[in-house]
């Protein structure tokens, strides 16, 4: 899984299970929690590399956000691109479309957990 993967994974799931009021069976959402917490661990892993890399070719501007000169953007943009690149290997707990047979959930709710579902 790449970076880039894991940091848009682990958003999707926090944005729609973290705080979630809906019942599920135990085995999914404690699938679901141990995977936004490793998810979520590399996630911020990999957010405090690419403000190194935002840092070294631009300067911190007084909202947070960051100003990278025009003459530095391209080579900025390489390195955060090769960050997202990196391709490391993750546990993932996963479970089989049949255990979300009695659940109802919205199409974000499903793509956020495509990557749990055993293919056959």
């Amino acid at each position: 899984m790449s970076n880039g993967d894991i940091y848009s994974t682990a958003l999707t799931l926090a944005q729609n299970f973290k705080d979630t009021e809906e019942l599920f069976p135990v085995a999914i959402i404690y699938s679901i929690q141990k995977n936004i917490q490793t998810l979520t661990k590399i996630a911020e892993e990999v957010e405090q590399h690419r403000i190194t890399v935002l840092k070294k070719y631009g300067s911190e501007t007084e909202d947070g956000g960051f100003n990278v000169p025009q003459e530095n953007i391209d080579k900025a943009n390489n390195e955060i691109i090769a960050l997202l690149d990196i391709e490391q290997d993750v546990r993932l707990y996963t479970f089989k479309i049949e255990e979300l047979a009695d659940v109802k959930l919205t199409s974000a709710q499903m793509q956020a957990l495509m990557c749990m579902i055993e293919e056959e």
